[in-house]
């Protein structure tokens, strides 16, 4: 959620963005097979045959899983989290949302996504660094090249960079596919349906800040993970809006203006109440935590309970 300059990762999705079954599919599989052994399933032969993807796919897949954060590195191998546990369950028995098939399920990837400085790191320094509302992946690949050289100790090299961005805008926007384009690479990322990224003409591509219909639930997670990661008290509306110091902040990951942003995060306040307050002095917009926070509450309430 911060970015910390000898811990970022670029290049590893293999040159693929995340696909529509993936997360499901690849979650099931290694979940399954980590209940009895602590290898790494996608090392095994066995995860391309069941997961039928090639080294390179299955490769792509637990990176994914990883930058979700759905699964991860432990003492004990590679295992599930929590959430990833709660969201996906099993094949026999599933869990919240295992298909993503509710649009906020969608939202709550993507925030897992942009706000993972550690292993998706061209995601997070777009949606919380990048402001220009138009540009290509030229443009992109410079604004990234300068931000690294700036903020990042691994020389990262320009191929590495340009297939970032090209997976980032393949992820997010809905592609613009003629006659010759392969039948895999036709098929978008679930990601695509949250306008995030639009693609125009001429190989341009835009990112409009905008009011955007997403549950109190899922801002109130982000909100928890937020004060749970900076062992805050308090944090001031503006670093919540606007990411200040290589920090994430929730009105940059979600694309919405300062107006929006605050009524979302007072309706977060509001939808399970007594674990936060806002309070404004001197002018000055303060969101106070009052009760110890578990994120994971938020996401019950709103799988578990009346949407």
């Amino acid at each position: 959620m911060k970015l910390i300059a000898n811990k970022t990762a670029f290049g590893r999705h293999e040159t693929f963005f995340c696909r529509l079954g993936w997360l499901t599919k690849g979650f099931w599989k290694a979940n399954e097979f980590s209940q009895n052994s602590d290898l790494d399933f996608f090392r095994q032969e066995e995860a391309v045959v069941s997961l039928g993807a090639g080294k390179n796919m299955v490769s792509s897949i637990k990176y994914w899983l990883q930058a979700t954060k759905l699964f991860e590195s432990t003492k004990e191998g590679l295992k599930p989290t929590e959430l990833g546990t709660c969201l996906m369950g099993t094949e026999k028995e599933e869990g919240w949302d295992a298909y993503l098939e509710d649009k906020n399920t969608l939202w709550l990837i993507h925030w897992l996504v942009a706000s993972n400085a550690e292993l998706a790191t061209t995601p997070f320094w777009f949606f919380n660094f990048y402001h220009k509302s138009n540009f290509t992946q030229e443009e992109l690949k410079t604004a990234i090249s300068d931000f690294a050289k700036e903020n990042i100790d691994t020389k990262i090299s320009t191929a590495t960079l340009k297939n970032d961005v090209s997976v980032l805008t393949r992820m997010y926007a809905k592609s613009q596919l003629d006659k010759k384009t392969a039948i895999e690479d036709t098929l978008d990322s679930p990601l695509v349906e949250l306008n995030l990224i639009q693609s125009k003409l001429n190989k341009e591509f835009s990112s409009q800040i905008k009011h955007r219909d997403i549950s109190p639930y899922i801002i109130g997670f982000a909100l928890c993970e937020l004060f749970n990661f900076k062992s805050a008290t308090s944090l001031s509306v503006e670093e919540l809006v606007y990411s200040r110091e290589l920090s994430v902040a929730i009105g940059a990951v979600f694309r919405l203006p300062e107006n929006s942003a605050l009524a979302h995060i007072e309706r977060a306040i509001d939808s399970i109440p007594g674990n936060f307050e806002i309070r404004e002095t001197a002018g000055v917009h303060q969101v106070y935590k009052v009760n110890e926070l578990n994120s994971l509450d938020y996401l019950r309430a709103y799988y578990e309970g009346d949407k």
